[in-house]
């Protein structure tokens, strides 16, 4: 799933320098080796960066196969006896005494509604858990946050290539399989299930992405996509990138709901982690004390 390309992190003529300090504070309190290297180097390694870049430095990275993720997810769940239900929505939750024991489900292709039993229902449904909880009379402080991502037909890096500069839109270049993404914006949506894309958007995602690599505009762009991230908003007036990036799980029978947690936030970088704590979580109230194995066992290979 995880190809290890390695990173650079580029200061453009445009990025504050004071910045580049206190990033190269912030790795070395997190254990991030970040090492400097000429722009001869830099350009040797990456021949289509830009001629004015000001400062360059190596770390570890690595780029995703999220198809191959997913299936990789899906059938390691299987052996453990997991059952995967494509295109089946969640319409209602079951609840007896204020207590979840099941859902119930909608096959979105056949039209067929039926039941699900549970001793605990885990919601981890991204930016459609705030829906999910709806479902109980319940509000979470959940936000979708939509962000674009543009895939140009073939490599452009050999590395994972980031902007030098506080978090911003369009600041990274992902090579991925045969193609690099371009990413990314952030910006609140109401609606989860909006996946549209206009022309200023991916305007924006160039004109942000030319300061890195020269030429950017010669080369094709295969496809442009959206999703919308689940952000966990504890301050009301943060938006976007306000937002910190980081998870909760939200136990309902604070709420007076018994058997119901909800995940939401943070990065695909960490779902493992959030699998585990949530894992943790169900096990204790449950009553099962083994380890969890999530950081130590593999995914199944699959393809």
């Amino acid at each position: 799933c995880v190809e290890d390309v390695g990173g650079l992190f580029v200061r453009t003529a445009g990025d504050d320098r004071v910045f580049e300090d206190k990033w190269l504070a912030g790795c070395a309190a997190a254990g991030i080796d970040a090492e400097p290297i000429s722009l001869d180097e830099a350009w040797r390694i990456e021949p289509h960066l830009c001629r004015d870049i000001q400062a360059v430095y190596r770390v570890p990275d690595g780029s995703i196969d999220g198809f191959r993720l997913g299936w990789q997810n899906i059938d390691s769940a299987k052996r453990y006896g997991g059952r995967i239900k494509t295109y089946t929505e969640v319409i209602d939750i079951i609840t007896e005494q204020g207590h979840v024991v099941g859902v119930s489900v909608r096959d979105n292709i056949t039209k067929k509604e039926y039941t699900i039993g549970c001793d605990y229902l885990v919601n981890a449904a991204g930016p459609w858990a705030g829906k999910i909880v709806e479902l109980v009379g319940l509000e979470t402080k959940i936000q979708p946050d939509k962000g674009v991502l543009i895939a140009f037909h073939t490599r452009i890096t050999n590395h994972v290539v980031n902007r030098l500069h506080p978090p911003s839109d369009g600041d990274i270049f992902v090579p991925t399989g045969t193609v690099t993404l371009l990413g990314t914006t952030s910006f609140k949506t109401n609606d989860p299930n909006d996946t549209s894309i206009s022309v200023g958007e991916i305007e924006k995602l160039m004109a942000l992405g030319e300061p890195l690599i020269q030429n950017l505009r010669n080369y094709r762009i295969l496809r442009a996509f959206s999703g919308s991230r689940p952000l966990y908003v504890k301050d009301d007036k943060a938006t976007g990138r306000d937002v910190a990036r980081g998870f909760a799980i939200i136990d309902h029978r604070d709420d007076g709901i018994e058997g119901f947690s909800t995940i939401v936030g943070c990065k695909l970088t960490t779902y493992r982690l959030m699998a585990e704590k949530m894992a943790d979580h169900v096990s204790e109230i449950l009553g099962n004390t083994q380890p969890c194995r999530t950081a130590h066992e593999p995914l199944i290979e699959t393809m």
